[in-house]
Order: structure tokens, then C-alpha cells, then sequence
């Protein structure tokens, strides 16, 4: 091809096909589908030799989870994501040998979604949000948690639903776009405030209890002119709450919540459903989360990337606690530890999140279990030396971390696999540390104080 003369390091034609049907001797991954996935997702993975039947074959997610399998062929295996998988390489191993591995990302699942008896509870102020496709801020009684964030405002629509981020007022409901905008959606719909079919129609905000909120719309659906009754309930804890009264006929609504970042979200089992009179309430519930820290043998620097429900070093130690010598940590230029055969005279009671931490073990091969609630990614810097934590469960690069206070941070180091890593901001181009990565601890020595916190306010 003469376009391609001078430009290429071989002459002729490239067989595409004969790359995809070469004879593998051992099992070989061309690709996985989908890419990203929750824990008890099917997860298609295409590929070769992997033999007829599956035999001893096994499929192991990361950190070293096997897979339960679905269906095995030469070239197709499905299998359901494991618990406790993390985001990482997967790989298919026989009889033969074990093949290259893939990445797949591992999707948080924050919430659980149950049905319970229905909670319609009405009730509330008339707050004269009279209108077709407008919405309006309201600030909230309470810090509210939803998908690893804090809000403490969200922009109430007229269309039947909650945005935290974008005031924009849009009656063209859909699940794309419901994945792309940080959104609870208890009825989606072309709705109105302002009509006459029902009485008292407007927007109606009341306190149901000292720790809860409740948005209730009364409106009609726009045209038609069916009534519709629904109402949210936001409690301090992350529960939420969708109630639903008389009416609500004739619908096409998006149901449901999503973090916006397109991959978490959760749609209601009652979303798209054309009548919701006085149906079961939809209930969605923040999810106990793991995450499993490895440990290699000697020292290991760590964090907490979860808020556990009790964060003594004892309790958090508690499976590996013969295996566990000491467990170290430095806060505003002080050392504490922790002395797992003297723990009466140890200093080190807790651990927190945003903190790190160093702890040598004795044997290979261990881990540490860690289940809890997310919390809004934060640190605190000094300054001077820092010992900080990573609590998020999806890394972030150290330059992102750091940007508003580029030109303040004097270097950044990370140790793992007995290696250290370092971030030189004045030469990122030469730093070998990229990312901050949950469970893992990180030296900071910083210009400045500073705190980073990705809760957001208005």
C-alpha cells in the first residue's frame, strides 16, 4: 500500500484474521464484556484454548477471587463477578497454563434497593414552585451522603426528580442521561406544577422526623393531564425513600439514583412501569462495602479506604493479629503504635481514615478485610512531613490530588511491594508514583496547610 510506504517497519498486508485465529497452546483472553461491572454481574471474556469443558479451569478475579462460571467453551467463558473482586487483571487459567491477563473495572455498588409496604405520607408546606420544566435550590436540612459524596443543597425539579449538581430542567427522561447527572429520580416524566387537574398542585417540603426530609410533588403529567402524586424521603443516614399516592397513570418515567459519573447508578425495579397507584415504596439502602488490603511480608504502608463500624487497631487487625509485629503512625510530628503482644501499653487505640499507616507482618500471603461505609475523600496536610490515607476506592492521579496547591507539595512518596515511589511536582514527567491508590499510604511533605475534601457545598 503506497500510502503506508516509509511509514511501516515491514512490507505487505497485515491478516487481521489470522491474528485473531492463531493456535494458542495455552488459554489466551482477546477481550472481556463488559468492561466494568458490580460484584454478581455476568462478565462475558472471548478468547482461545480455553478447552471444551471447563474441566479444573477457573477464573480469577483481582486480588486472587475465583469466579463462579456460568458457561465454558474453547472460546467463550461467562462467569458472575465474585465477592470482594477489586478493579484489576482477570484471568482464565487450565490445565494448560494460565492465560494473559485483562483488565476489568470493578464498580462500587453503593446501595441496596428493597420494596416495603407503601409510606405515602403527604403532608408538607406549598412552596409556590408553580411550573412546567423549572427548577429551584433548596437548601438542605442536613450534610446528605449519596454515592461516596456530602451535599449539603440540591436543585429540586418540576419534572419529578432531585439534582445536586446541575440546576438544568429537562422533561426528556432517559437512562443516559440519568447516568451523566448526580440525580434521584422517584418519577421522571414530562410533569407540571401548575395545572388545575388536582388540587393544591406545587412542590410541598416538610421534616417528617428531626433526621429526614420529604420532597413531595403534586402535579400532572403534562398534555395528558393524569394526576400525579410522589414524593421523596432523604434521611441523614443515605437511606432514600420513594412514596407513591393516588394516580400516577399513564406514565414513561425514569426511576431511580446515579452518582453521575455514567457507571454508578441504580435504576428501580418500578422504573419505565405505566402505573404507580399507591404502589409499594421503593426503598434504596447504602451498602456495606469491603475491600481487601494485601500484605506483603515485612513493611507495608496502608490506609483505611473505608469508614469501618469500628475502628480499633485490635478489631481491624483482628484475622491477622499473630501475624501482625507493629502497626505505626504519625500525626502533627508525633509517632503512636500499636504492639500487638502488648497492646495495654500501646498508644495506637484507632485508625482513621485519611490517615496511613505503617504495619509489619511475619508471614507471607496475608490481607486485611475491610468493611464499612465511604466517605467523602479528604486528607489534612501540614507543614512539613505527612502520613496520609486514601479513602476512595477508585484511584486518582497525585497531580489531580494536588492541584490547588501546585508549587506547595515538595515531593510525594509510595511504598509498595518492598519499592519505594516517588512524585517530584517540579518533574512529573520523571516521577515514577502516578496515582494515589485505595489502601495504600502516602508520605507528603508540603509548603502549606491545606485540606482536600471532595464534599461539595453551595
Amino acid at each position: 500500500m503506497a500510502d503506508l510506504s516509509g511509514k511501516n517497519s515491514v512490507s505487505g498486508r497485515i491478516n487481521a484474521y489470522s491474528a485473531l485465529t492463531a493456535n494458542y497452546t495455552f488459554p489466551h483472553i482477546f477481550s472481556v464484556s463488559p468492561n466494568a461491572a458490580h460484584e454478581g454481574d455476568f462478565v462475558t471474556i472471548f478468547g482461545d484454548s480455553f478447552g471444551d469443558k471447563q474441566g479444573d479451569g477457573v477464573v480469577k478475579f483481582y486480588p486472587n477471587k475465583n469466579a463462579e462460571i456460568i458457561s465454558w467453551s474453547k472460546s467463550t467463558v461467562v462467569c458472575k463477578v465474585p465477592e470482594g473482586a477489586q478493579t484489576g487483571e482477570l484471568t482464565v487459567t487450565t490445565s494448560e497454563g494460565t492465560s494473559n491477563g485483562i483488565e476489568i473495572a470493578i464498580l462500587i455498588k453503593f446501595y441496596d434497593e428493597t420494596l416495603i409496604k407503601n409510606e405515602f405520607l403527604a403532608g408538607g408546606v406549598a412552596q409556590g414552585w408553580h411550573a412546567d420544566d423549572q427548577s429551584w435550590q433548596y437548601e438542605l436540612p442536613f450534610s446528605f451522603p449519596f454515592f461516596g459524596k456530602r451535599y449539603d443543597s440540591v436543585y429540586v425539579c418540576s419534572n419529578g426528580y432531585l439534582d445536586f449538581t446541575n440546576s438544568a430542567s429537562s422533561h426528556q427522561n432517559s437512562t443516559e442521561v440519568l447516568k451523566t447527572r448526580v440525580m434521584i429520580a422517584p418519577m421522571w416524566d414530562d410533569l407540571i406544577t401548575d395545572g388545575t387537574i388536582q388540587e393544591g398542585e406545587d412542590i410541598y417540603l416538610h421534616k417528617p422526623s428531626a433526621n429526614s426530609v420529604c420532597i413531595r410533588w403534586v402535579g400532572e403529567r403534562y398534555e395528558i393531564g393524569d394526576p400525579v402524586n410522589v414524593e421523596v424521603v432523604l434521611h441523614v443516614d443515605g437511606r432514600i425513600k420513594f412514596n407513591y399516592g393516588s394516580g400516577n397513570a399513564d406514565m414513561s418515567p425514569t426511576i431511580g439514583i446515579s452518582g453521575g459519573d455514567g457507571y454508578q447508578y441504580h435504576l428501580a425495579s418500578c422504573d419505565g412501569s405505566r402505573l404507580l397507584d399507591q404502589v409499594q415504596t421503593v426503598l434504596f439502602v447504602p451498602k456495606v462495602l469491603s475491600f481487601s488490603i494485601p500484605l506483603d511480608l515485612g513493611w507495608n504502608l496502608i490506609s483505611l479506604p473505608l469508614v469501618p463500624e469500628n475502628n480499633q487497631v485490635a478489631q481491624i487487625m483482628d484475622e491477622v493479629n499473630g501475624a501482625i509485629e507493629s502497626v505505626w503512625g504519625y500525626e502533627n510530628g508525633v509517632w503512636c503504635v500499636y504492639d500487638s503482644l502488648n497492646p495495654g501499653f500501646s498508644d495506637l487505640e484507632i485508625m482513621k481514615t485519611g490517615h496511613g499507616y505503617w504495619v509489619k507482618t511475619t508471614q507471607e500471603g496475608l490481607s486485611i478485610q475491610i468493611q464499612g461505609q465511604m466517605s467523602p475523600l479528604s486528607f489534612s496536610l501540614t507543614n512539613g512531613w505527612n502520613l496520609i490515607g486514601f479513602n476512595s476506592l477508585k484511584s486518582i492521579t497525585v497531580e489531580e490530588a494536588l492541584a490547588d496547591i501546585e508549587g506547595e507539595v515538595e515531593s510525594v512518596g509510595g511504598y509498595k511491594d518492598g519499592v519505594w515511589y516517588v512524585y517530584d511536582p517540579q518533574n512529573p514527567g520523571f516521577s515514577d508514583l502516578e496515582e494515589l491508590e485505595p489502601g495504600r499510604g502516602f508520605w507528603v511533605k508540603c509548603l502549606v496547610d491545606y485540606i482536600f475534601s471532595n464534599e461539595e457545598s453551595d
